[in-house]
C-alpha cells in the first residue's frame, strides 16, 4: 500500500476516534423546540399551506398553527420533498428526534421513515447520511404524537441538515424535528496531519474525509482498544 494511502487511513482513524470521543458529551438540543433556530433558518422544498403547515411550524413538541410542516405532494419512493434546517455554522450532529402532526388532536399525518442529507462548506455539496451498516433510511414515527429518537452511530459535521420523509407507497406526511449536538470549531484533520509530519495529501484524502466511515466500535478495534465491559 502506498505510504500516502496508509497515512490517510491512519488520519481517518484518528479523526473518527476524536469525533467518537466527544460525541457522547455532545448531545444538546440545537434549538428547534426552544426557538433558538429562527423561522428564517427553516425552509422546505414545498409546503401544502404556508401559514398553517409551513416549515416554521416544524418545531418538536410545539403546536404552532397547523402543528407541523407538511409538503405539498404526497411522499413516495418516486417523490422527494425535504425540510431544511440552517444551523448557521458547523455543528457536530449526534442525534435527531421527529414527530408527526398532532394538531391538537386533529392531525393524522406522520413520516414512518426518513433520510438525512447534510451540508458542510468544506465539501461544497449535499452528502447523504449513512449509518455504520450503510443504511440510508432511518426509523420514523408510528403515530402523530410520540417522539422518535435516532442516535446517529456515525455523527457528522454540518452547517445545514435536511430531513427527507420516505415511503414506498404514496402517503401524506407531516414532520416536527429537533437536532442534537454541539458547535464544532475543532480542526481534527489538521491535527492528524501534524502527527503525520505533513505527508498527508489533501487530494488523496479528500473523498474519504467526506464523512467518518467507521463506527465507534470498529475504530476501537482498529486502534487496538478494547471495549469496556459493564
Amino acid at each position: 500500500m502506498p505510504v500516502t494511502s496508509s497515512l490517510c487511513i491512519v488520519a481517518l482513524l484518528l479523526v473518527h476516534a476524536f469525533v467518537a470521543s466527544v460525541a457522547g458529551e455532545c448531545r444538546a438540543a440545537l434549538g428547534m423546540e426552544e426557538g433558538r433556530i429562527p423561522d428564517k433558518a427553516i425552509s422546505a422544498s414545498s409546503t401544502y399551506e404556508l401559514k398553517s403547515v409551513g416549515p416554521q411550524n416544524a418545531r418538536l413538541r410545539q403546536e404552532l398553527n397547523g402543528g407541523a410542516w407538511c409538503p405539498k405532494a404526497q411522499i413516495s419512493s418516486e417523490v422527494r420533498e425535504f425540510l431544511e434546517v440552517d444551523l448557521g455554522r458547523d455543528h457536530l450532529v449526534t442525534l435527531t428526534e421527529t414527530q408527526g402532526r398532532f394538531g391538537n388532536g386533529q392531525g393524522q399525518e406522520y413520516a414512518e421513515a426518513f433520510s438525512i442529507e447534510y451540508w458542510r462548506s468544506m465539501l461544497g455539496r449535499w452528502t447523504e447520511y449513512k449509518d455504520s451498516s450503510g443504511k440510508k433510511i432511518l426509523q420514523g414515527n408510528s403515530n402523530t404524537y410520540l417522539v422518535q429518537k435516532q442516535d446517529l452511530d456515525l455523527p457528522f459535521v454540518a452547517s445545514k441538515v435536511r430531513f427527507i420523509p420516505y415511503s414506498q407507497h404514496p402517503r401524506t406526511v407531516c414532520m416536527r424535528v429537533e437536532l442534537y449536538g454541539c458547535s464544532w470549531e475543532r480542526k481534527p484533520v489538521s491535527v492528524t496531519e501534524k502527527y503525520s509530519g505533513g505527508q498527508i495529501n489533501h487530494a488523496h484524502c479528500s473523498a474519504a474525509r467526506e464523512d467518518y466511515p467507521f463506527s465507534s466500535k470498529q475504530t476501537r478495534v482498529l486502534l487496538g482498544r478494547k471495549e469496556n465491559k459493564k
